[in-house]
């Protein structure tokens, strides 16, 4: 086919493209994951439209340039089977609003995946982008280490003094004890959600930095900055302490070695190896944690994620051909974990994970595309190391490529600023000084990746697709937004430079232009439709947390339903503020609207029970709340809840076999947060005397008492110690 002629618009929709591409990348990894998709789905919406509508330029420029995408072959078609997953499981899932929003970021990688290959083959597009990566990694690294030897001393002292109790002291128990850990942790969060996510993303651009670190050491100031950089984002790794990220970076220095051009001739065999000795080490640890299950270190920190991975595997036995939906893992977690396992969002384990949520189609698709992508790279290194030339050619004549990609960093560092969460830039010097470094370090990525043999760089970006592989084994990073796309991205741009630049397009211009077009028809009509309204509705909800009163907090949270009303948390804040305010009816229509919305969750049942119980329907609490145990019978809370529910009548025979129940359950847990306080304890006693028992009330009046004392002996800590005349009604119930 005769290629078209070129549209006079083609070179701004593709810097347009690049710009937009740049912009979602900033913005998807330097804020968490969790807080943004449970916090702020506006925000998460409006970056994850920022990569569709940024891939679409890209893809319409190709097509209107006359091109077609040059994806490796399969891969387009292994990218639609995917697309058509996700479509499937996002509607199988009940919480259908964290599903869809789930489905859209995945479905912005897979588009990645597809043109940041294309602008990888180019000289001026791969040195861009190779860049971000560089630029985003190595300030989070940054901003890792500026948290943990400044601001974290810092807060400890703070804390230690008194300081924050203002701060903190209104928040629920377990939102304490997340603070009082994250405080007394000597490890470094950065902008990630947890350590082990930065660790997996420094293991991803490790290899680069040490390979153009050596490859250019005798680059003054090139080289040696490079090997600062890497220093820099080790160090920030090790800091984590994280078991994952320990794998991450060693699978990712390993496979350097493996990927390197002067090993092809044993390569396949040596990668069979590598996997061997990796399933070594996992047998290693199995057989560490069956001898000493409760070990500190590996025996411990293995047996909670076994916990998770059973819990996983139960899931898919239940739903073992499209699985339960996506992301719908942290909905039936409760209802399949064991009593004594911690509380988790993510199984810890990309493939039990996918396998629970979407099935073993969902798992079979997710390896064939990987397995697409993984064969052509391997296959582009071989074919390089048999005597391929480069094909780099010239830059792609747009001479201002790199202007753009600076635009799009300075862009997502705005929408960070205005829409980011808890983990991202929190003062005007955060946002400062990534305004410099930011830029900065992506010039150094890009000049790297433009001066060291492409070769050497596609086998250092395939290495670090083995860090993110292996720290899937442990932890979730495909369910956090910016470590997925800085993964995607990898992939996409060490396959580029793997595949010589001259090679036939595997796409047609008309089906480029076709994706084009429906990309761009749905990141329009998101941004158009959709995101405006959630991002109001982000607005409201924390103006309703700064509130002055409850009128005032309510109206905020009502304005927030109507402009999103799928969201269930901010139906539960509203039910929450409207019981407070007496106004039962609205409370209970807002309970109901977030049960509705998330019929699978535990605490929405809980809330809509407490609220039924206070408005005087005892039947329907105890239903409600019975739902709540149903969905978590491993929860003290929900347990004692309803145990006090049914004290309320006393013709109920099962009162205090509730309560009782709700006690050893508490026993059982194995994470603080989740085990009764003095206070809930002491209530159960109330209720046991009321019952008329009271060996019962004495034995829980005994246990008050006992955790009043720990508390009060204990050196800060989440829970509260009793008021005095609570402490005085608690002794007086524990005397024979």
């Amino acid at each position: 086919m005769t290629d078209a002629a070129p549209s006079p618009l083609t070179p701004l929709i593709a810097r347009l493209g690049l710009l937009l591409l740049v912009a979602g990348l900033v913005t998807r990894a330097l804020t968490s994951g969790g807080g943004i998709e449970l916090l702020h789905p506006g925000a998460q919406l409006l970056f994850d439209a920022l990569v569709v509508c940024g891939a679409a330029a890209t893809l319409l420029g190709r097509g209107l340039a006359g091109r077609g995408l040059a994806a490796p072959p399969g891969a387009l078609a292994a990218a639609g089977v995917c697309a058509v997953v996700l479509l499937v499981a996002a509607a199988r899932a009940e919480h259908a609003d964290l599903a869809w929003r789930t489905a859209l970021s995945w479905t912005g990688l897979l588009l990645l995946l597809l043109v940041a290959h294309d602008l990888g083959r180019e000289r001026a597009g791969a040195r861009a982008l190779v860049g971000v990566v560089v630029g985003i990694v190595g300030c989070a690294a940054g901003l890792a280490l500026w948290q943990r030897l400044v601001e974290h001393p810092r807060l400890v002292a703070e804390y230690a003094a008194g300081a924050l109790e203002g701060d903190i002291g209104h928040l629920d128990v377990s939102y304490r004890q997340a603070l009082h850990e994250r405080i007394h942790s000597p490890e470094a969060a950065g902008p990630f959600l947890l350590p082990a996510l930065l660790a997996c993303a420094a293991g991803m651009v490790l290899p680069l930095l040490v390979t153009g670190a050596w490859h250019l050491r005798r680059r003054l100031p090139w080289g040696p900055a490079l090997g600062l950089l890497a220093l820099v984002v080790a160090a920030a790794a090790a800091q984590t302490q994280s078991k994952g990220g320990a794998l991450a970076v060693g699978a990712a220095l390993g496979a350097s070695l493996l990927l390197h051009p002067r090993v092809a001739p044993w390569r396949r065999r040596a990668l069979a190896g590598l996997a061997v000795a990796g399933g070594v080490v996992v047998l290693a640890g199995l057989v560490a944690w069956a001898r000493d299950p409760d070990a500190e270190g590996v025996g411990l920190s293995l047996a909670v994620r076994l916990e998770y991975w059973a819990a996983g595997l139960a899931i898919a036995r239940d739903h073992p051909l499209l699985g339960a939906g996506l992301n719908q893992f942290r909905e039936l977690y409760p209802a399949y974990k064991a009593v004594r396992a911690e509380e988790a969002l993510h199984a810890h384990n990309g493939v039990v994970q996918l396998l629970a949520e979407t099935g073993v189609v969902g798992l079979g698709a997710a390896l064939g595309l990987l397995g697409v992508w993984a064969r052509a790279g391997l296959r582009g290194l071989d074919a390089r190391d048999a005597g391929v030339e480069d094909g780099e050619g010239t830059a792609d004549g747009s001479g201002r490529t790199l202007e753009f990609t600076g635009a799009g960093l300075w862009l997502g560092l705005f929408l960070v600023a205005s829409f980011g969460d808890a983990y991202s830039l929190e003062t005007p010097g955060h946002l400062l000084a990534l305004t410099v470094a930011l830029p900065a370090l992506a010039a150094l990525g890009a000049w790297a990746a433009d001066r060291a043999p492409p070769r050497l760089v596609a086998g250092a970006l395939l290495a670090g697709v083995a860090a993110f592989l292996a720290d899937a084994l442990l932890d979730f990073g495909l369910h956090h937004a910016g470590t997925a796309t800085v993964a995607a991205l990898v992939l996409a741009l060490g396959v580029a430079r793997a595949t010589p630049r001259d090679g036939a397009a595997t796409v047609s211009r008309r089906v480029t232009l076709g994706l084009g077009l429906a990309a761009g028809g749905l990141g329009l009509a998101l941004l158009a439709l959709v995101v405006p309204r959630a991002l109001e509705a982000d607005q409201a909800r924390a103006r309703a947390d700064e509130a002055r009163d409850l009128d005032e907090a309510a109206a905020d949270l009502a304005a927030a339903t109507r402009a999103y009303p799928g969201h269930a948390r901010t139906w539960l804040a509203r039910a929450a503020v409207e019981a407070r305010r007496g106004r039962l009816e609205d409370a209970l229509r807002a309970a109901e609207a977030a049960v509705a919305r998330a019929p699978r969750s535990a605490s929405a049942w809980a809330d809509l029970g407490a609220i039924r119980l206070k408005a005087g329907d005892l039947p329907g609490a105890r239903a409600a709340l019975e739902e709540a145990v149903r969905r978590y019978p491993g929860d003290p809370g929900h347990r004692l809840a309803l145990g006090l529910a049914l004290a309320r009548d006393p013709a109920a025979p099962a009162a205090g076999e509730a309560l009782d129940a709700a006690l050893a359950a508490s026993d059982e847990v194995r994470q603080l947060a989740r085990r009764l306080t003095a206070e809930q304890v002491l209530s159960a006693a109330r209720a046991h005397a009321g019952l008329g028992d009271a060996a019962r009330a004495r034995e829980a009046a005994r246990r008050a008492v006992a955790l009043d004392d720990a508390v009060r002996a204990a050196e800060g800590g989440p829970h509260r110690p009793l008021p005095a005349a609570a402490r005085a009604e608690a002794e007086r119930l524990a005397r024979p």
